[in-house]
């Protein structure tokens, strides 16, 4: 029998819950991009189109030692390999339960994508960066995550932030 695989969304936010701009992110935090590296590299990761798009123009490919799972309407036919490209978050999450290796999936945005899977996440790895960005996309509520089994504050290059984990 197959383990359970846990459920997790890892984001930013500022105070106003923006977690970006022009299809950016506002801030540059070295400590997040590492905290965002070591959850996620090895897993399955699912974003939406915009994400993706945002991540190979800043990387020029997609998420390196992750697997990469797109949900898009703008289905690339003849795609059976990474990164997938699926219709559907169903699918997606049916795909990234197959693919997984070591125990969980993370969902890692845009907006649209972390609205439809707040309430399917059992876990949720949140970087709380102190002030306001201006930012044109947002985080849904996220109060059904009401126990907190990770906290640390750090400040960096200007930037004061809070790493959390939070649960159900």
């Amino acid at each position: 029998m197959k383990e359970k695989i846990l459920v997790s969304m890892i984001v930013a936010v500022d105070e106003q819950l923006g977690i970006g701009k022009n299809n950016r992110i506002p801030w540059n935090i070295p400590e997040d991009k590492k905290w965002f590296k070591e959850k996620t590299l090895g897993h399955a990761v699912i974003m939406g189109r915009n994400t993706f798009d945002s991540i190979v123009k800043y990387l020029g490919k997609p998420l390196p030692e992750r697997i990469n799972i797109v949900v898009t309407s703008q289905i690339h036919l003849g795609r059976d390999r990474e990164p997938y490209f699926v219709k559907t978050l169903n699918e997606a999450l049916s795909l990234a339960k197959r693919v997984e290796r070591k125990g969980e999936i993370f969902f890692i945005g845009g907006t649209k994508l972390y609205i439809s899977a707040i309430n399917l996440a059992q876990r949720l790895y949140i970087t709380e960066v102190q002030g306001q960005y201006n930012c044109d996309t947002f985080l849904p509520d996220y109060s059904g995550f009401s126990r907190e089994i990770y906290s640390k504050t750090g400040e960096s290059g200007g930037y004061r932030f809070k790493f959390r984990i939070l649960e159900r």
